[in-house]
């Protein structure tokens, strides 16, 4: 508010009247003043200092007059009139004056109080500032904006105040806006553009301020932008345009990617200043929004033929990102051949012509444009002398020998490709006439000299007869020099001195000994008059050679036109006179030459020739025909016209096809060349000339720039090739200009611009180079990038220091590197030391076209400097060793092995599988032992997995050493390899068939050990542990392709008897339990076929068929019949898994029955089992007789050996007589000098029903041999079987065991394969079993006592009782076998403990027997009173596999409280079992008893057989190795016992740790001491005297030593423990138990 609102409103006060209203809106004044006027007088717009004034009109709006008074405003600023009353009639109107007058910038306030009768009311009055408002966007957001790049955005200000305004933006960087001030009037608008900056990756937000020229501030924006950088890629960074045509064009595209979420600008610039301008790019700039692409076109189009151009190109972005995008490609030109060089046209008879025709071949897509340098009528005329030849086509060209001079002719004439090579062709032909004939001339005298003429000189006629004779002599063509067509330079990257060789020898001729000069090459005789003759112009032409030469003149013609019948004459319109003469040697001769020209207004342009040959050389009889040298030829090009006067030359109408040449690049002192073409398009012929540019460029021989031909003249409609010649002296760049006059008019002048550039060789690469540290004695490489600097091809090649090469080493060594190529070479670093190194090694640069680099003829030398350090390597592996366990053969398998350098240093390995069995292998049977990553590099403290793989051929224990050398795997040349391991891991595996073998086998009435044999167990557990035969692997490989049948398999398959035995027809089934146990480390998966088993499942009104032959009826007859039967037929067996298999033969068809069955284990073996059976009749007669018999071997002269005993075992239901034939004993005895080798002590015999009967024979051998007999043994029905005997005689120190081990029946049970003596196959629903099926009494010293221990366990619900029956086994041994006990009772589920003695107080012996026990029930007894005879039949066993569930007692245990007293408590602590019976004894504790099986009804008999080995043999042949094999034995138990025993509950440690307390027990006793200290000092300890393998003395005769009374006291005691010990344990468990 103002000064006056304060001060007037506080001092005035109502005059008028009582009452007095303050201010009113107009409404209510009007009704109740009657007084209309405005509700506020306001001033705007005015500025201090100045005077305003305005009325306020008061008007009377009643109905009546109406008096007002008004009082002045307060303050000062705000004057009126005096006030005087006022009087207003209705419906009048009166102004009320109010002046204001500002003294400064502020806002005035006040008010006039108006009185009228009725009251009072004030209007206000006021002084406000301008409103100054400007409006502006809230908020400028630029989003994302490349680095570097500027964004701009236009926004709109208005000034919405009430004056104009002057103002100004302030705003930091990185934006900014145009324009920064300025000036808007009220209520405009005005555009505004904020531009945004950055600088780097980051978020800006700033505020613009808009202010005025006082700095008010009116406005204000907050401007937000993000900074990024940008990111663009090529999807490539290289585009190799291969090899493309010159003069064609190819495109490519690449894709350039924007990555980053801001748009990216780019620019492409090429990124050499010196480029061939054969690449162009489209488009080189633009813009990719935010992840965007882009394709970018790149098109090559080369100019010069056999040029390798590479161009980079650099695209960049304002933030900083390039890329580089390298292009190259390679000019190449088309490929175009003549048929032959060489066209010979034999002899021709002057006047006469010859024709012969080649061809131009175009094997490129192109068509070419060619022209043959030649005159077309002369000599040799060509058909045509120019052309086009189109893409894939060829062009014949006839050539017509048509001589007039007697001489040896020879040319060779030059065809310019347009951008190819010069292809050259040579013409040779002899010319005679009446007067002279030369000899004849071939092509082998052009080559020999060529040959010999290489190094300047004509050779002698002795040199050409050599060289000739050389030639015919190897009968072959040798190339000519400059026959060979060479690679275009820069087309493979490799630039010889042969490349532009015909190019030289265009432009200087082909004659290297130039033998033949002239002193004018050129002649012009300008305008002439054809009506006369011109002047004459001397030629002068020179012999170089040591020859008299013939020189004569062939000039073109002109053909006659007076018939064609007749004899061509010469019409010449240039003559030389004379036309030959002779030329003595190294001397000249001056010919003149003149025009005769024959038209007026025409050009004439032709080249004249002057032929030279040896004068000898004109008659065939003056030289030999070896010793000729070809004829030389030289030309002088003649030229003039006659358009003489005043007359005009025709107008020209021809053009080249490019006005700009650019030349090859090329290297200081050599040349390069090109072609152009000049056509004519008119009708008129037209004269070229070249003349030397304003440039300096002069076309003769010492200039940079030639041409040929420098002056012709073009047919109408024809085409000329021009050839030019580029010679850089200097390395920079040349831009000439070359001037050709057409029609000797200045004014039709055509500038070709030529382009050209010398060079020098220049490689950059790197000054040093680092190697990281690397272990002693392994490999580091760094790859090194090297590049061309210049355009030309270069040669590299390095020298490394002698001392270092054995450290340093690089690949390649030398190459050639294009123009502008980047190539990489790879050093490599084997330290030899722990050192640090550091070598200097040169890289020779020179030209291409050299022949080979060295350091002395480089042009330039770069020096880089090797710098690396040998550490110390260490590598370890995890695991330490890789097992395989077992694998299949034939399949692979892998696992994983880590390295880990442990070195500070970079380690490359090589790991090396190296074989290092023991066992025998060939090449071929050796594993296969692949790893994933043999070769590496392991950087410093890295790891790497690599995966080993293993696959096995041959069964067989595999080891291998993984050996690991510090190498890269890589032979480096040169360079000396490390040969110390840093690693060896050791590699095994058991490479093995899925197998299995028989383990266990129960049949009835016959004992364990011969079934064993009798079935042939033996046979078939050594073919499934065998491997694969040849048969085998094919039929794998035949069944990987298709469907191997039953049938077919088992025709390839060996056969392998399975005997079951005979039977009375209408018995019971015979019935043999097999155990098949996987006794390898793979699963097994095996299945029995029968013949008639089908591959596949078929339906079942398919019909099969049936078998064709005999034998296959027979068979199929016993398989429907089911007369033998296998169950079950297939199965699964984890390893250590064991199954029984059922074979069953039914006895109800009488005969021989056999049946192939094919037992296939898959990926093993496949066995041809033949089952093989027979039943027969009651009154047949069948034994168990081998074909073979083998006796034990025998020591040579032996003077006790021992009684050898042979069972034979009844096979039929009636006894059997039989008796041997003697009589080849007889013959056997004469033949060793009377001696009995084979003593048969019993010859004949009965054979009991069931039963066995023992031959006795003594083996006594005279020699070290193998004896043999054919014995004939008759049986009571007079059968007769022959049996052989054998029998080996060994020296006494060769060891008994390595024969008897080559002979498996030999063997003691205890050591046949897959045999076991404790059963396997328990008949838990029979009586009960026994511990071991088989004893073993082998190897028992003469007069020793040997006792073993057998359990019978009883399966029964009662009391069993058993009876022993030992007849067969005395009938041999007599009383010196013995039981105890021979009977007794066994309660249910108890074991009693039955103990063999076996007295070899005998003589020496050696037998296999057997003995039987009886089960049965005392009920069952009782109430049949079943009285055993041999002959009783058994009843059949069920099988089942081991171990057979727990059985119940029904009684408690006997008490055996002493021996639980006995036991200490350190004992009882070891093992658990002990303790717990223990404790349970004496807490009263129940022990295990079960509910007993009420009612269970009697159970059948049950005989057991139980096998018997007895070997006794003489003192004096106990050796001490025998004795330390029998402590061996007794020092512990096998590991098959100790398995067994650890299924039973720990047996073996409670055995273990009672007896090493009764030992201590013993050993501590009083008793016991006072004992020994009595024992007599003279004996020692037997233990020690079998150590020492010292004689044991021998004992008086009835002496016992006291020692002998301890043994037998201690083994008393420690048996009685132990026999406790297993009964008790036998309550608790159905384990056999093995004999200790």
């Amino acid at each position: 508010m103002g000064k006056g609102s304060q001060s007037g409103g506080n001092t005035r006060s109502n005059v008028m009247g009582p009452e007095f209203t303050d201010f009113l809106p107009r409404e209510d004044r009007i009704a109740c003043y009657g007084l209309d006027c405005a509700d506020t007088l306001e001033w705007r717009m005015w500025t201090p200092g100045g005077e305003y004034t305005l009325n306020l009109n008061m008007k009377n709006v009643s109905t009546k007059p109406l008096k007002l008074k008004y009082k002045l405003p307060a303050t000062k600023y705000f004057s009126m009139d005096f006030p005087e009353p006022i009087k207003l009639s209705p419906g009048m109107s009166f102004p009320v004056k109010v002046t204001f007058r500002p003294v400064k910038k502020e806002t005035y306030d006040d008010y006039i109080e108006f009185i009228t009768a009725t009251g009072g009311f004030r209007i206000p009055i006021r002084a406000t500032l301008p409103l100054v408002e400007m409006l502006v966007p809230a908020q400028l957001h630029f989003g994302y904006v490349p680095a570097n790049e500027v964004a701009s955005k236009s926004f709109t200000i208005k000034n919405a105040g009430e004056i104009g305004i002057h103002y100004k933006w302030k705003l930091n960087e990185p934006f900014s806006i145009e324009p920064g001030e300025g000036y808007l009037d009220p209520k405009k608008s005005a555009s505004v553009t904020a531009t945004f900056k950055p600088e780097d990756a980051s978020v800006f937000v700033a505020s613009a301020l808009c202010t005025l020229q006082d700095g008010e501030r009116v406005a204000s924006l907050k401007v937000v932008g993000v900074g990024k950088y940008s990111h663009i890629s090529l999807e490539t960074n290289l585009i190799d345009f291969d090899s493309v045509l010159v003069g064609h064009s190819a495109t490519k595209v690449v894709r350039l990617s924007n990555h980053s979420v801001a748009d990216a600008a780019y620019a492409i610039q090429r990124k050499d200043k010196e480029h061939d301008r054969v690449f162009r790019i489209s488009p080189t700039k633009g813009r990719l929004r935010a992840s965007e692409y882009e394709n970018v076109n790149v098109t090559y189009t080369p100019n010069a033929s056999g040029v390798f151009s590479s161009e980079s190109f650099v695209f960049t972005t304002a933030s900083g990102n390039t890329v580089s995008l390298c292009c190259r490609g390679t000019a190449v030109s088309p490929e175009v051949k003549v048929s032959t060089e060489f066209l010979n046209f034999g002899n021709t008879k002057a006047g006469d012509q010859l024709s012969r025709t080649f061809h131009i071949d175009n094997l490129s897509g192109v068509p070419v444009l060619f022209q043959i340098m030649a005159e077309k009528d002369s000599a040799f005329r060509f058909s045509r002398t120019y052309g086009e030849c189109a893409a894939h086509s060829q062009v014949h060209v006839s050539v017509t020998f048509s001589p007039l001079e007697a001489a040896n002719y020879w040319k060779r004439i030059y065809i310019l490709v347009h951008d190819c090579q010069p292809l050259f062709i040579n013409l040779i032909g002899t010319c005679y006439d009446e007067k002279r004939r030369p000899p004849p001339f071939h092509k082998k005298h052009i080559e020999a000299y060529l040959l010999h003429s290489s190094k300047g000189n004509v050779p002698t006629l002795d040199e050409m007869s050599a060289a000739v004779e050389s030639m015919s002599t190897i009968k072959r063509e040798v190339a000519v020099p400059d026959v060979p067509r060479t690679p275009l330079p820069g087309k493979e990257g490799d630039a010889s001195s042969n490349e532009y060789k015909h190019w030289e020898e265009f432009f200087n001729g082909h004659d290297p000994a130039k033998a033949l000069s002239i002193n004018e090459y050129e002649i012009d005789y300008g305008a002439c008059s054809h009506l006369r003759m011109s002047e004459y112009r001397t030629i002068v032409v020179t012999n170089n050679s040591d020859y008299k030469l013939t020189a004569c003149w062939l000039l073109p013609d002109v053909p006659s036109t007076e018939g064609t019948d007749k004899r061509r004459r010469r019409n010449p319109v240039f003559q030389v006179f004379p036309d030959s003469s002779d030329i003595k040697p190294r001397s000249s001769v001056k010919f003149k030459a003149q025009f005769r020209p024959t038209k007026e207004n025409q050009y004439y342009c032709q080249t004249l020739e002057c032929l030279a040959f040896v004068k000898s050389q004109r008659n065939f009889r003056l030289v030999s025909g070896e010793k000729l040298l070809p004829p030389w030829t030289t030309s002088v090009q003649a030229r003039g016209h006659t358009f003489y006067g005043n007359v005009e030359e025709f107008l020209p109408r021809a053009n080249f096809l490019t006005r700009k040449l650019n030349f090859p690049p090329c290297p200081i002192g050599c040349s390069v060349y090109l072609t152009t073409v000049l056509q004519n398009n008119g009708d008129t012929p037209v004269k070229f000339e070249f003349q030397d540019s304003l440039h300096s460029v002069h076309l003769n021989e010492q200039k940079d720039i030639l041409v040929r031909p420098r002056v012709g003249i073009v047919p109408s409609g024809g085409s000329q090739i021009i050839g030019l010649c580029f010679s850089a002296k200097e390395a920079k760049v040349y831009n000439e200009s070359l001037l050709c006059i057409l029609n000797d008019s200045p004014r039709n002048a055509i500038e070709l611009h030529l382009t050209a550039s010398g060079n020098v060789p220049n490689v950059i690469m790197d000054k040093n180079l680092y190697f990281k540290p690397t272990c002693v004695g392994a490999l580091s490489h760094r790859v090194m990038e090297i590049q061309n600097a210049s355009r030309i091809p270069v040669r590299f090649a390095w020298s490394i220091p002698e001392k270092s090469q054995s450290i340093f080493n690089v690949e390649p060594q030398f190459g050639i590197l294009r123009g502008n190529e980047k190539s990489h070479v790879t050093w490599t670093m084997i330290p030899n030391k722990l050192k640090k190194f550091e070598t200097r090694v040169s890289c020779g640069i020179t030209n291409a076209q050299d022949a080979s680099v060295s350091l002395t003829n480089a042009e330039s030398v770069n020096t880089v400097t090797l710098l690396g350090e040998g550490t110390e390597g260490e590598i370890v592996s995890d695991p330490s060793q890789l097992d395989f366990g077992t694998v299949c053969i034939g399949k692979s398998y892998t696992q994983t092995l880590t390295l880990l350098n442990q070195a500070a240093g970079v380690l490359a390995y090589d790991l090396d599988p190296v074989f290092s069995s023991q066992a025998e292998a060939s090449v071929e049977e050796i594993p296969t032992v692949e790893i994933s990553e043999s070769t590496g590099i392991l950087p410093a403290r890295a790891f790497k997995t690599v995966d080993v793989s293993i696959t096995a051929t041959k069964q067989g224990l595999y080891e291998f050493d993984l050996t690991c050398y510090g190498t890269a795997g890589q032979k480096v040349k040169g360079m000396k390899q490390p040969t110390h391991p840093l690693l060896t891991t050791r590699l095994k595996a058991q490479a093995a068939y899925p197998t299995m073998q028989i383990t266990d086998l129960k049949g009835r009435m016959f004992e364990k050990r011969f079934l064993w044999d009798f079935c042939g167990i033996g046979h078939i557990n050594k073919e499934l542990s065998s491997d694969l035969l040849p048969s085998e692997v094919e039929l794998d490989c035949m069944g990987a392709k298709e469907v191997v049948t039953t049938e077919h398999a088992l025709s390839m398959l060996p056969p392998i008897s399975l005997q079951l035995g005979a039977e009375e027809e209408g018995d019971d089934d015979t019935v043999v339990f097999i155990e098949f146990t996987n006794t390898g480390g793979l699963p097994t998966e095996f299945k029995f076929h029968f013949q008639n088993d089908a591959e596949v499942e078929v339906e079942n009104w398919i019909d099969v068929g049936e078998p064709q032959t005999e034998e296959g009826k027979h068979h199929s007859k016993i398989i429907e019949n089911k007369i033998f039967d296998i169950q079950p037929r297939t199965g699964v067996l984890n390893v250590g898994q064991s199954t029984v298999v059922k074979i069953t033969y039914t006895h109800q068809e009488f005969g021989y029955h056999e049946l192939p069955v094919l037992l296939h284990i898959k990926d093993g073996r496949r066995i041809n089992l033949h089952l093989k059976g027979e039943t027969i009749m009651k009154e047949d007669m069948r034994t168990a007789l081998p074909q073979k018999h083998v006796f034990n071997p025998v020591v040579i002269g032996d003077e006790k050996p021992p009684v050898q005993v042979i069972t034979l075992h009844n096979k039929c239901v009636c006894e059997v007589p039989f008796f041997f034939e003697m009589e080849p004993l007889e013959k056997l005895r004469e033949e060793n000098y009377g001696c009995d080798i084979f003593e048969f002590l019993d010859s004949e015999g009965i054979i009991p029903v069931s039963g066995v009967s023992n031959i006795r024979c003594i083996f006594r051998p005279l020699e070290h041999k193998e004896y043999n007999v054919d014995l004939p043994v008759i049986l009571g029905n007079g059968e007769k079987n022959v049996v052989t005997f054998c029998g080996s005689g060994f020296h006494p120190s060769e060891p008994k065991d390595s024969v008897c081990k080559s002979v498996p029946s030999l063997l003691p049970a205890t050591e046949l394969p897959g045999f076991h003596i404790t059963p396997h196959l328990i008949t838990y629903d029979h009586l009960g079993s026994v511990s071991i099926e088989h004893l073993d009494f082998s190897n028992v010293r003469e007069g020793a006592i040997s006792t073993k221990i057998l359990a019978i366990k009883s399966n029964s619900t009662e009391d069993l009782k058993f009876s022993w029956y030992i007849d067969e086994a005395r009938d041999i041994l007599g009383e010196n076998l013995e039981i105890h006990p021979i009977e007794g009772v066994i309660e249910p589920g108890n074991t009693a403990l039955c103990k063999v003695y076996f007295d070899a107080r005998m003589e020496p012996i050696i037998c296999s027997t057997r003995m039987k026990c009886l089960l049965e029930s005392t009920e069952s007894s009782n109430v049949t009173q079943l009285e055993f005879q041999e002959d009783d039949g058994e009843t059949e066993e069920i099988i089942a596999e081991h171990p057979p569930p727990e059985l119940s007692n029904t009684k408690k245990r006997r008490d055996r409280a002493g021996v639980y007293e006995g036991i200490t408590f350190s004992t009882r602590m070891k093992f658990d079992r002990l303790n717990e019976l223990y404790t349970s004894r004496f807490n009263g504790e129940p022990q295990d008893e079960d509910e007993g099986n009420a009612g269970a009804s009697p159970q059948e008999p049950q005989l057991i057989y139980v096998g018997i080995d007895v070997s006794v043999l003489p003192k004096e042949h106990i050796t001490v190795a025998d004795l330390r094999a029998e402590l061996e034995k007794l020092s512990g138990p096998t590991k098959e016992a100790e398995e067994e025993a650890d299924n039973g509950g720990g047996l073996w440690d409670a055995v273990e740790g009672i007896l090493d307390n009764l030992c201590l027990e013993i050993v501590n006793d009083d008793t016991t001491s006072k004992s020994l200290k009595k024992l007599q000092q003279q004996h020692e300890s037997v233990y020690k005297k079998l150590l020492s393998e010292e004689p044991k003395p021998e004992e008086p005769e009835g002496q016992v030593p006291l020692a002998g009374k301890l043994h037998d006291f201690v083994k008393f005691v420690l048996e009685t423990a132990v026999y406790q010990i297993i009964e008790e344990e036998m309550h608790t468990t159905c384990t056999s138990v093995p004999s200790p």
